[in-house]
């Protein structure tokens, strides 16, 4: 393209050149012989003028061939237009905008603090679906989603309404598999799922740490216990009824045993064969 542009401006110089030529021969015959036919000096004329208009032209096509080249491919790099922008203005701090002037750019999503203000982040792959969503969901929680290639969920960081943060692990499918959750009193709680959405063990701590809890099947609950500054274990039914439970107590401490020697039969015998 450009070595094309190339030849079209030597090609025009050259003809305007030679037009120029022409008159000033032409110019210098008739200084010669001044008895000159009329036909010469209208030749002269003729070719003087074409001359004039040809360096205007001349002038004008290299102006135009310098937009075609400015223009043309590979004379700038090419902006990707599959990968996503971030363009951010980033001021010194002497020229930094003060709030009151970047407010308007604010509700616009844009600042000039190198600071990005959206509702909603969405990052798609080749094929439109959305891989990372970061924002505000429709429940007004803070999330944060990752996706697979399907488009399935896969996992999902979220501050909930009620202040409690959670993260969830899913399988291919959708489905919750793992869950952490911290409640704003400081509960903590770390939870496995079966394939049905039912709980196969769970582990959980108060928020100062005076109860503790083992889940190990979705119907019953084994605990370690830490209550009153006394451990004990205790072993839940499907109704969160009490089926047994005994003290764990220091070497050496007998306020666990019975006057006849013997642990107390309400605090070891399991209350049903299950």
């Amino acid at each position: 393209m450009l070595v094309h542009l190339g030849r079209q401006l030597r090609f025009v110089a050259a003809v305007s050149i030679a037009i120029i030529l022409i008159g000033a021969v032409l110019l210098a015959l008739n200084s010669e012989y001044g008895g000159a036919s009329g036909v010469s000096q209208t030749w002269q004329k003729i070719l003087q003028s074409i001359g004039t208009m040809a360096m205007g032209l001349l002038y004008l096509w290299r102006e135009y061939l310098r937009e075609k080249m400015a223009s043309a491919p590979g004379s700038r790099p090419a902006a990707s237009t599959n990968a996503p922008q971030i363009v951010q203005n980033i001021y010194p701090p002497q020229t930094a905008a003060t709030p009151s002037d970047s407010s308007g750019a604010e509700e616009a999503g844009e600042t000039g603090s190198g600071v990005i203000r959206a509702r909603r982040i969405v990052i798609a792959d080749d094929a439109g679906r959305d891989r990372i969503v970061l924002g505000i969901d429709g429940d007004d929680e803070s999330e944060i989603r990752l996706s697979d290639r399907r488009g399935r969920t896969r996992l999902r960081l979220a501050i909930h309404d009620n202040h409690d943060s959670s993260i969830e692990l899913r399988d291919c499918d959708g489905r919750r598999r793992a869950s952490l959750l911290v409640r704003a009193d400081g509960f903590g709680e770390l939870t496995l799922l079966d394939r049905e959405g039912g709980i196969r063990a769970m582990l959980g701590s108060a928020g100062d740490d005076a109860t503790s809890y083992l889940g190990l099947r979705a119907d019953r609950t084994y605990a370690l216990v830490l209550e009153g500054g006394r451990a004990s274990q205790n072993l839940w039914n499907e109704d969160a009824d009490l089926e047994w439970s005994i003290p764990i107590e220091p070497p050496g401490d007998a306020s666990a045993i019975d006057s006849a020697g013997d642990l107390s039969r309400d605090r070891t015998t399991p209350r049903s064969s299950r």
